[in-house]
């Protein structure tokens, strides 16, 4: 099932109607995306195909990342060794405690090298089916940090999301205290059923990558954006989930 692009009206109680883009999608959905630059190692779970939450749909490597798991393990190995031995030569034992405390952030380098390695093997974090898989997970191609991998999709459910500005967050706030708006998605294709629900909360939301993308001026959607490196000062817009 893949997300349909629409307009929710919102209904308020006496202050009239209001209207924003909006997605209905299912109720549990999830992208994929790729933590790390690597390269494929396997993805033969096609499109379409129902997974398991904790299947291993794709394998990926980074090479330069199992070079730096080798080497902390080696100087964790090192420092263990020298630990070991503090009680017996006179060099070792003037280090002190800071030995001990050089072989304890060797062994976090270790874990967190194992942990980013672990990550490299992708599975699904929900039962679903795969609704989308990036053409490119092809055994040796190259995948870039962040890439999206999968689309996964469980429709058991529906839910739907409208993007709000922030004069409409307000009023939508001041009317629910009165009681609460209902809302209607209207499809922006012809010959699709609005559907009529009722507003459930408001959530902050982290605009500065815009999920789902398909609402993005960028594809075709309603909400103009721009391609641009990310920014570490986060710009934040207000979400209506229903």
């Amino acid at each position: 099932f893949l997300a349909s692009v629409l307009f929710a009206l919102l209904l308020t109680p006496w202050q009239g109607r209001m209207s924003a883009p909006a997605v209905i999608m299912a109720e549990q959905a999830q992208g994929i995306y790729s933590q790390f630059p690597a390269q494929v190692v396997s993805a033969t779970v096609p499109e379409g195909q129902w997974v398991n939450a904790g299947t291993i749909i794709a394998e990926l490597t980074n090479p330069q990342l199992n070079y730096a798991l080798q080497k902390a393990q080696l100087e964790e190995q090192n420092l263990r060794w020298q630990l070991n031995q503090q009680g017996f030569a006179s060099e070792l034992f003037a280090a002190g405690p800071a030995l001990e405390q050089h072989w304890q952030a060797a062994k976090a380098r270790v874990h967190a090298l194992q942990e980013q390695i672990h990550q490299l093997a992708i599975t699904a974090p929900i039962s679903g089916r795969i609704v989308t898989k990036n053409p490119s997970l092809i055994a040796k191609t190259w995948i870039a940090q962040g890439e999206q991998l999968f689309y996964i999709a469980n429709n058991q459910g529906l839910k739907g999301e409208a993007y709000l500005s922030e004069n409409a967050v307000r009023r939508v706030r001041s009317y629910a205290t009165e009681e609460p708006a209902s809302i209607k998605f209207i499809a922006n294709q012809a010959g699709l059923a609005a559907l009529t629900c009722n507003w459930q909360e408001l959530e902050a939301q982290n605009t500065q990558k815009l999920q789902p993308t398909l609402l993005a001026s960028t594809y075709g959607g309603p909400i103009a954006v721009q391609n641009k490196p990310q920014n570490p000062n986060s710009s934040f817009e207000e979400t209506a989930l229903i």
